[in-house]
């Protein structure tokens, strides 16, 4: 059979080296080729790359006689070995196959100094044993097992993969090892059910178990051991003798709790059970743990009344919708009691202010408890909190569904018709006044401002789609429609380039120029609506920029004249200020575009921010001088804007402070208050040429020369020193022009300069200011 002619076909198949020692092995049987095996075993060396190949393709070589061969592989495969178990595969493979005992020994011994996995050292140590039955060398290998061992689970690892190699013995001897690591009951338990399941060692088991007793301490852990009696040794007599313990350890609710459920799952003793619940309750607070144990008093243990304690209990200690729905729905599933699940979610319902919220518990009320009347309740308070058209079309969905009540359905459909917006959401409202409570009379008027409020030709078409299907008898209206349609569609041109625009108008900026172009172009009102609902969309998605909601209000006023769009804009601009330039900002738009009511919605942004500035712990006089001006200029109060000033003042400041609180004093009219500002500026000054610089500055705010002129004046007495007497001399000169007043003045400094150095100094500035001329002075 296994004739060179029957096997070459398969030789062009073979691409490894096992192929290619299979087929060989295959050549090698009777009648054998010895010859085309060894060309067949040539070709699996020359394709091998592992020691796992060399080692197949020498095992076969030992079946050509030829051992030098055969050798060679193996010491190939020996070369390319690098891990652990390749040296231990290799080792193994001379151990079973040829007389080579003591290297067959090296390598395992080289592949036990490389190992550092317990499953190597188990694998080595076995052939250890069995190849070699050289028991020290398994012993060694163990005991590294052993070494490596830390916990519970490296034991049972270990334990189990002896087992699967028959070295059960052995796995015992490394069970036992483990017990030192036993952390706690729950490790004993995991502990006991190995024993029992991988050796039926039940003698064993049970002396785990007992010796773990000495260990409890409280009611869960007799609990916890009692279980592992019970599940392991199924010795209900222990389970009993365990659970008395636990009552005498039982003193806090905690334990109570742990002492009840012990009772219930493993004695089934009802009144046991219930008396430690009772006990337990007043200290236990977890909601879900209370919410369990209502359960199972409910539905396991069948008491109904201390179940509602219970979940009376969790009711106190829940908020929000989904705790509470979980609580009525675990009523439900514990005891069926439908009237008591409905009156949680009507108490729940009080607290609740968030209509999605009301209208799922109004839901779960009509759809699972049967409850419509409570459920109209909730749906009622729902409904007095809905402000968005689709939020009322929502509910209405519900209400007819789950209660078909058509007075309420109609109260949703007029709160509805008020909040749509656009001839769609009317078009959607005339629809469903129809559908559900089939009135014509409620329909008209809104499916008139439907086609007031046309955007397209679309929007028209539907329209009069509309008053052909709801009032086909009058014709006088279709007609209207109809011409209305031809118009539209007459302009189609110019709105298919818009609307083209509006398809790729991806910014607020391109919206805004679309809407302008509109009403330059079609003048359509409610077509610009729409595209201004689509910027605010767009401004609201980027991010808050004062200058876009600028420019929206001021669209919004000029092209839709809607002064409640722009009064609520306005106040989110309000809103979302973090300086007072931005504040100013939004104060001169509601005035510029809100003519009619303008000037006191600014008056309201400028009191709030008046009240943060005096809430604020580092409010400055200029922050007050700000809003002064904005005031004044803004909403001409002139009272109010002194007002600011006067609280400016009492916050006080620097030279140019004053002088600034001296400009805007002037601007509305109080020349007194200005002066008195401007002196103070004056007297603020440490030097001359401070005084000099603020007086410069007075002269180019203020007309009043002559009342300057004689605030510099009378600030001479400031310096008391000559020489800065005579730098503010040297001001008048520059300041005010005025020769005179200056000679005069040095004059009567000539006297005074008579300090070390003061004549020179003084003779220079006589000479800069006068040349020779000034009397009484000679070179």
């Amino acid at each position: 059979m296994a004739l060179k002619e029957t096997l070459a076909p398969r030789e062009s198949n073979c691409t490894s080296a096992q192929e290619f020692a299979a087929l060989a092995a295959d050549a090698l049987t009777d009648p054998a080729d010895k010859a085309y095996a060894k060309y067949l075993l040539e070709q699996g060396e020359t394709a091998a790359q592992m020691p796992p190949d060399y080692i197949a393709v020498a095992e076969c070589a030992l079946g050509l006689d030829d051992r030098e061969f055969a050798m060679s592989i193996y010491a190939q495969a020996e070369e390319m070995c690098f891990e652990a178990m390749e040296f231990a595969a290799v080792g193994h493979s001379l151990a079973v196959n040829t007389d080579q005992v003591e290297k067959a020994k090296a390598l395992l011994q080289r592949a036990a100094d490389e190992a550092s996995k317990p499953n190597e050292y188990l694998t080595i140590s076995g052939y250890a044993a069995n190849d070699l039955k050289d028991d020290a060398l398994a012993a060694e290998l163990l005991a590294k097992v052993d070494a490596n061992a830390k916990s519970l689970a490296d034991y049972s690892k270990l334990v189990k993969t002896l087992i699967d190699a028959g070295e059960t013995d052995t796995a015992k001897t490394f069970l036992k090892k483990a017990e030192r690591y036993l952390s706690g009951i729950a490790d004993t338990l995991s502990y006991a059910e190995q024993i029992k399941q991988l050796f039926d060692d039940n003698d064993w088991a049970r002396s785990t178990l007992e010796e773990a007793e000495s260990s409890c301490q409280f009611p869960k852990d007799f609990a916890q051991l009692a279980t592992g009696f019970k599940n392991i040794l199924g010795d209900q007599d222990q389970v009993k003798n365990l659970m008395a313990q636990a009552a005498d350890y039982a003193m806090t609710g905690e334990e109570q709790f742990d002492l009840g459920n012990g009772y219930w799952d493993l004695l089934r003793d009802k009144e046991a059970a219930l008396a430690a619940f009772k006990q337990a309750l007043p200290d236990l607070n977890d909601k879900t743990a209370l919410l369990n144990l209502g359960a199972k008093i409910g539905k396991e243990i069948g008491d109904s009344t201390l179940a509602k304690t219970v979940f009376a209990k969790v009711e106190q200690k829940s908020s929000g919708t989904t705790e509470l729905r979980k609580l009525a729905q675990t009523v439900l599933d514990a005891m069926g009691d439908r009237e008591y699940a409905a009156d949680i979610y009507l108490r729940a319902s009080e607290t609740m202010d968030q209509p999605n919220d009301l209208i799922s518990l109004a839901g779960d009320l009509a759809k699972q408890l049967e409850e419509k009347g409570k459920a109209t309740e909730v749906y009622r308070k729902a409904f007095s909190r809905l402000t968005d058209f689709g939020q009322y079309l929502k509910l209405l969905e519900q209400v007819e569904s789950n209660t078909a009540d058509k007075d309420f359905c109609r109260d949703i459909l007029a709160k509805a018709a008020e909040q749509a917006s656009g001839s769609p959401e009317l078009l959607s409202a005339c629809e469903r006044v129809m559908s559900v409570l089939g009135d014509a009379k409620m329909c008209r008027p809104l499916l008139q401002s439907a086609e007031e409020q046309v955007t397209s030709v679309g929007e028209m078409k539907n329209v009069l789609q509309a008053v052909e299907n709801h009032f086909a008898d009058d014709k006088e209206w279709t007609a209207l429609v109809q011409q209305k349609l031809a118009l539209r569609e007459a302009n189609q041109a110019k709105y298919a380039v818009f609307q083209k625009r509006e398809s790729k108008a991806d910014n607020f900026i391109k919206m805004m120029q679309l809407t302008d172009d509109v009403m330059a172009e079609l003048d359509d009102v409610h077509y610009a609506r729409k595209l201004l609902d689509s910027a605010e969309k767009m401004m609201e998605a980027q991010g808050f920029d004062l200058n876009r909601a600028g420019s929206l209000v001021k669209a919004i006023a000029t092209h839709l004249k809607d002064s409640d769009w722009a009064r609520k804009l306005l106040a989110s601009m309000a809103q979302q200020c973090r300086g007072f330039g931005d504040v100013r900002s939004v104060g001169r738009s509601a005035v510029r575009y809100l003519p009619d009511e303008g000037r006191e919605l600014a008056k309201g942004y400028y009191q709030a921010w008046e009240e943060k500035l005096n809430s604020a712990d580092n409010a400055n006089g200029y922050d007050f001088t700000k809003l002064a001006a904005a005031v004044h200029q803004d909403l001409a109060d002139t009272e109010g804007a002194k007002r600011l000033l006067e609280t400016a003042g009492r916050a006080g400041g620097d030279r140019f402070f004053w002088a600034h609180m001296g400009e805007l004093a002037g601007q509305i009219g109080d020349s007194n208050q200005a002066s008195g500002c401007f002196n103070k500026a004056l007297e603020s000054c440490a030097t001359p040429q401070q005084m000099q610089q603020v007086v410069n500055r007075l002269l180019t705010i203020s007309s009043d020369t002559g009342g300057i002129r004689d605030l510099y004046a009378g600030a001479r007495e400031q310096f008391t020193n000559p020489r800065q007497q005579l730098a503010w001399a040297e001001g008048i000169l520059s300041l005010f022009k005025d020769g005179e007043w200056a000679k005069k003045e040095f004059d009567a400094l000539a006297t005074k300069m008579n300090g070390p150095g003061d004549h020179e100094i003084f003779e220079l500035s006589r000479r800069a200011k006068f040349g020779h001329s000034l009397r009484g002075h000679k070179h």
